[in-house]
């Protein structure tokens, strides 16, 4: 890797329940599309829920590692000839050799490969296609027998951001998990590449400890430019009062600036369609919360349904999740101008925080990839009007609601 790249761990699958898969061999395919070129890459499998942080016991073979463009996203039968196998691991698993052949930007790709293990291994989620032995039918599938995920070298002005949230942003209730999520969506929409620091089921009180594999398995990647906390939906549905929700985003905002980032913004908190008034009514003070913290947060709740109560039919998939056009409606509410501060248009803040690291001005054209589009901002967008309904709305929950301790409602600095 050279000064003008970056290495960005690219998840395609995530942790969740914790499960054992249906089995001890078979076949998966794996659909992908990111809006950078991956120069140089390779792919990491390990028998482990992240979300769980145990690896699984025995030990598992990869064989017939291979990857294709992809026919419109679907073409599980194809057998294009393999670039790597016979990958036996345990432990912290394994990883294919280096591949120098780009993965061009906006392409579809499938990832394939056939693995046996000596015990069932950990059931983690992400989306695709799975076959049961070497000769089974494939079947589409929201679920993987390994954690995997890509090692990729890329441009150093390729935005890269972190999401730290559970099932919405791991893309639960789409139809492949992981590469319909919000934060995948957004990527792709904004030339930017997603870090996913999400698990299904989770919760911000599970991610207090900064040495859990969860923090850990990428250490000594890159640092992303950015990072958005939405993170609260399981809190609140285990009847977290409101007064802990918010000790809980604080220490694990705090440890978000300690390893990864110290940029930090903030999304509320989508409606559950079938959840109880008492639970309405913490979310919607937790959301106030948030907004009285950031003039800047994403309005995720207000995206996805007319009233803050209910997720909006044509996105509901089980009253929790959503489908894919209901995660592309997220995504649409995090600011372009976000990624594009760290492209290169706009690089003095980057080198002078923590976590920046050395980039050159971007080559991008505003008629390049991401359309037609006046080029955007620099810096942070405007958001004087935006700051003004918020600063309206956070004075009107102050006078509304009471929030146990603390008292007060102050911005991040």
């Amino acid at each position: 890797m050279t000064t003008s790249s970056r290495l960005v761990p690219l998840a395609l699958s995530l942790g969740g329940a914790v499960a054992l898969w249906h089995g001890v061999s078979g076949r998966v395919r794996v659909p992908f599309e990111y809006a950078a070129t991956l120069r140089r890459w390779r792919i990491h499998f390990r028998n482990i829920n992240p979300r769980e942080g145990r690896d699984g016991t025995g030990r598992f073979t990869v064989r017939t590692v291979s990857l294709e463009v992809s026919a419109g996203g679907t073409n599980p039968a194809a057998r294009p000839d393999p670039f790597d196998g016979d990958l036996t691991g345990s432990g912290r698993g394994v990883a294919t050799a280096w591949q120098s052949t780009p993965i061009p930007a906006g392409v579809g790709h499938l990832l394939s490969y056939t693995w046996s293990s000596t015990e069932p291994p950990k059931r983690v989620v992400g989306g695709g296609w799975s076959a049961h032995g070497p000769d089974g039918e494939f079947e589409p599938t929201q679920h993987h027998p390994l954690d995997t995920w890509i090692e990729a070298e890329v441009d150093a002005t390729t935005p890269v951001f972190a999401v730290l949230n559970d099932s919405i942003a791991s893309g639960v209730g789409a139809a492949v998990p992981v590469a319909d999520s919000w934060p995948s969506a957004y990527g792709r929409r904004v030339g930017a590449l997603p870090m996913h620091y999400t698990a299904s089921g989770d919760t911000m009180k599970g991610w207090y400890d900064p040495n859990h594999v969860k923090w850990q398995r990428w250490k000594g990647l890159t640092h992303p430019d950015f990072a958005i906390h939405a993170m609260g939906l399981n809190d609140i549905n285990l009847g977290t009062p409101i007064w802990e929700l918010q000790a809980r985003h604080l220490r694990t905002r705090a440890i978000i600036a300690d390893l990864l980032t110290d940029k930090i913004y903030t999304g509320t908190i989508t409606p559950i369609t079938r959840g109880d008034d008492s639970r309405l009514l913490t979310r919607r003070a937790y959301n106030a919360w948030l907004t009285c913290r950031d003039p800047e947060i994403i309005g995720f709740n207000r995206a996805v349904s007319a009233d803050d109560r209910r997720l909006s039919p044509g996105f509901d998939t089980d009253g929790t999740h959503m489908n894919a056009a209901g995660y592309r409606r997220m995504s649409g509410e995090v600011p372009m101008a976000w990624a594009d501060a760290h492209r290169g248009l706009t690089i003095a803040a980057s080198g002078g925080t923590r976590h920046g690291h050395a980039i050159s001005p971007s080559p991008l054209s505003k008629e390049g990839r991401w359309g037609t589009h006046p080029p955007p901002p620099q810096g942070r967008p405007t958001v004087s009007t935006r700051q003004r309904d918020r600063r309206a709305h956070c004075a009107h929950s102050q006078r509304s609601l009471t929030f146990a301790r603390p008292r007060t409602c102050r911005r991040v600095p």
